[in-house]
C-alpha cells in the first residue's frame, strides 16, 4: 500500500469515526423523544485486494446505521396496549357509573324505597288522614325523581361516551394517513440509494412505529411488513392501511331506545369493524353493555315496581270515584291491531277486570270486562275494547258512562253523569296499568316514571281502602306486603333485593375490571421497561461510545498526520 492509498485509509476512519459520533449525538439529542430507538453504527474492515501480497488492509468503513430494536418486544406492547386500552375505558367508565348511582347517599334508591314503604305503613295507621296521604304520595314522587335522575344521568353518559367513539374514530383517521405517508417516505428513501445502507430511514421507521403503537391503542391491528419496506395494516382481516393509501374510519348513526348510536364503518364498503380491542372497543362496550346492562335493569325495575304499585291503586277505592280516566299512552297505527302489538309499553294478559260503578247513593255495581290476549283466534283491540265496555255498561243501565277513542289514539272513560263515579277491582289482565287507568304511576322505564296526573291533582285518588270505607286501610297494606313480595326475576327476588343486586354486581363488575386494568398496565409497563433496555438510550453508555470515537477520530487524525510529513519528505528529499 502507498502513501497515498493510507490517506485515503486515513480519510476513510476519519469519515466513520465522525459517524459514530454523529450518531452517539443523534441518540442523546432524542434521549426523551417518544418512540425514539437507539441507533449503531457497524463498522466493518476493509480487507486487502486479492493478490496484493502481504498487505495490511484498507482501513475501516461504515457498513450500516440500524436500530436496537426488538420485533417481538414492539409487537408484544402493541397487543398488550390494545388490551390496556379496553380495559382503562371501561374501568373509567363504570367509576362514573358507581358515582352516579350513589348508594350509601342520603339521595339513594335505598333510602327512596325505605322512605316510600315507610310513608305506606304511616297511611295504613291513619288512612283518614290528608296529612299522612300527602306524605305517601309525596315519598311516591320523590322515589319517580330518584328513578328519573338515575336514569338521565346514565343516558346522559351514554352519550358522552358516543361522542367519544366518533372523536376517537377522527384519531384513527388521522394516524392512519401518517402511517400511509411515512410508507411512502420510507420506500421513498430507502430505495434511493439502495447500495447505501446508512441511508436506512431509521428515524421515519420510529415515527411509524409510534404512530402504529398509538393506532394499536384505538383499535386491534395487525401489522406485516412488505419486502419494499412499507406495512400493510388491517383490523380483524379488513385491510385499513396498504402502501400509501389507507381505508378511513367513517360512522353509521342508529336510533337505539330513542338515542343516537354511533358504529364504526369502512368508508369504502360500509362494513362495520369488527373491533376487539383498544379505545374503541372499551368504549363501545361501556356503552352498549355495561351502561346499557344497567340502565336496562333499572328500567325493569322501574317498571316492575310500578307495576305492582299500580296493580294496587288502579283495583282499589280512594275517598272519591273518578268522573274521568283517559289513557297514557295511544295506540299505534291501528286501533284495530291486537293490544300486544298496538304499541303500548307493557303487554296485557289474559283475563280481565271490574268498572265499580259509584251512584250518589254508596251504591256501587261491578261490570265485568274481559280481555282476551291468549295469542289464539281473535285478540282485544282497542276498538273492541271500547265496544264491549259500553256494550256492558248500557246492559247494566249506565248510559252515561261510556268509553271513547280520540282521533290521536287516546282510549278513555269518563261519566257525564255527576251522580256516577267509578273505580276498578280484579285486574287480572294488567290492562288498567298498561292504559294507566286508576294507576298511581306513569310512563316507561327509569326515565319515564311520574306520578299519575289525576292522583297528583287530588290526593282523595288515593286508593287506601277496597271499599269506599274512608277508614277502609285494606288495599294500602298490600303495598306494604309487597316489600316482601318476590315479584322480580321471575317471582324470585323482592324489587329491594332486585336492586341491591344491581349495586352489588355494578360493584363487583367495577372492581373486576379495575383490577384487569391494573394487571395488565403492569404487563405493559414490564415490556416498556424491557424495550427500554434494549431500544432506550443510555446516557452513560453514550457518552462512553462518544469518548471512544473521539479517540479513534485522534487516532485516525494523527496517523494522516503521520503520512502527511511522510509524504513532505519523500517530495522534499527527491528535490
Amino acid at each position: 500500500m502507498g502513501l497515498f492509498s493510507s490517506l485515503r485509509l486515513g480519510s476513510e476512519a476519519l469519515r466513520a469515526q465522525q459517524t459514530g459520533i454523529e450518531v452517539a449525538g443523534h441518540n442523546l439529542a432524542n434521549i426523551n423523544t417518544d418512540g425514539y430507538t437507539k441507533q449503531r453504527v457497524n463498522m466493518a474492515s476493509v480487507a486487502a485486494p486479492a493478490y496484493s501480497g502481504a498487505s495490511a488492509g484498507r482501513g475501516v468503513q461504515v457498513q450500516s446505521i440500524t436500530r436496537q430494536v426488538s420485533v417481538y418486544l414492539i409487537n408484544s406492547i402493541r397487543d398488550q396496549g390494545t388490551s390496556l386500552q379496553s380495559l382503562d375505558q371501561q374501568s373509567h367508565v363504570m367509576q362514573q357509573v358507581e358515582s352516579i348511582i350513589g348508594e350509601l347517599s342520603e339521595s339513594d334508591l335505598s333510602t327512596g324505597f325505605s322512605k316510600f314503604f315507610d310513608a305506606a305503613q304511616n297511611l295504613n295507621d291513619n288512612p283518614k288522614d290528608a296529612g299522612f296521604r300527602e306524605n305517601y304520595l309525596q315519598e311516591a314522587k320523590n322515589l319517580a325523581a330518584q328513578f328519573n335522575s338515575l336514569g338521565e344521568r346514565l343516558q346522559n353518559l351514554q352519550t358522552t361516551i358516543n361522542d367519544d367513539v366518533a372523536n376517537v374514530v377522527k384519531d384513527a383517521n388521522v394516524l392512519s394517513q401518517k402511517i400511509s405517508e411515512l410508507n411512502q417516505a420510507i420506500v421513498r428513501n430507502e430505495s434511493a440509494q439502495p447500495n447505501v445502507p446508512s441511508q436506512n430511514a431509521n428515524d421515519l421507521r420510529d415515527q411509524r412505529d409510534e404512530a402504529i403503537r398509538q393506532l394499536a391503542e384505538i383499535v386491534n391491528i395487525n401489522v406485516s411488513e412488505q419486502t419494499n419496506g412499507s406495512v400493510v395494516v388491517s383490523v380483524t382481516g379488513d385491510t385499513l392501511i396498504a402502501g400509501n393509501s389507507f381505508n378511513s374510519i367513517d360512522i353509521s348513526q342508529s336510533v337505539v331506545n330513542g338515542n343516537a348510536t354511533y358504529t364504526p364503518i369502512f368508508s369504502n364498503n360500509l362494513a362495520p369493524l369488527v373491533i376487539r380491542g383498544g379505545t374503541l372497543h372499551g368504549l363501545i362496550e361501556a356503552r352498549d353493555t355495561l351502561v346499557g346492562g344497567i340502565i336496562n335493569d333499572l328500567d325493569i325495575l322501574a317498571n316492575g315496581f310500578a307495576k305492582e304499585v299500580n296493580n294496587v291503586q288502579s283495583t282499589g277505592f280512594g275517598l272519591k270515584g273518578y268522573s274521568s280516566v283517559t289513557a297514557y299512552e295511544k295506540v299505534g297505527a291501528h286501533t284495530n291491531v291486537s293490544l300486544n302489538t298496538a304499541g303500548f309499553s307493557t303487554a296485557v294478559e289474559d283475563g280481565g277486570f271490574n268498572i265499580e260503578v259509584r251512584q250518589s247513593d254508596g251504591t256501587v255495581t261491578p261490570v265485568y270486562i274481559q280481555v282476551d290476549a291468549d295469542g289464539i283466534g281473535f285478540d282485544t283491540t282497542l276498538e273492541s275494547l271500547r265496544d264491549e265496555i259500553n256494550s256492558k255498561l248500557t246492559g247494566a243501565g249506565f248510559t252515561d258512562l261510556s268509553a271513547n277513542i280520540d282521533s290521536n289514539g287516546f282510549i278513555s272513560l269518563s261519566s257525564t253523569s255527576s251522580s256516577l263515579t267509578f273505580n276498578f277491582s280484579d285486574d287480572s289482565s294488567g290492562i288498567l296499568n298498561t292504559l294507566g287507568w286508576g294507576t298511581l304511576y306513569n310512563g316507561d322505564g327509569a326515565q319515564g316514571l311520574k306520578i299519575n296526573s289525576l292522583v297528583d291533582s287530588d290526593i282523595d285518588f288515593l286508593a287506601a281502602g277496597s271499599s269506599t270505607s274512608p277508614t277502609d286501610n285494606t288495599n294500602i297494606a298490600k303495598v306494604i306486603a309487597m316489600r316482601d313480595s318476590k315479584v322480580m326475576s321471575n317471582k324470585s327476588e323482592t324489587i329491594e333485593e332486585y336492586y341491591r343486586a344491581i349495586v352489588s354486581n355494578t360493584a363487583a363488575t367495577t372492581a373486576r375490571i379495575s383490577n384487569n386494568a391494573m394487571n395488565q398496565a403492569h404487563v405493559v409497563s414490564s415490556l416498556q421497561s424491557e424495550r427500554l433496555s434494549v431500544s432506550g438510550v443510555n446516557t452513560d453508555e453514550e457518552l462512553v461510545s462518544l469518548m471512544t470515537y473521539q479517540r479513534s477520530y485522534q487516532g485516525a487524525a494523527r496517523f494522516i498526520s503521520v503520512v502527511d510529513e511522510l509524504l513532505d519528505t519523500l517530495i522534499n528529499g527527491i528535490f
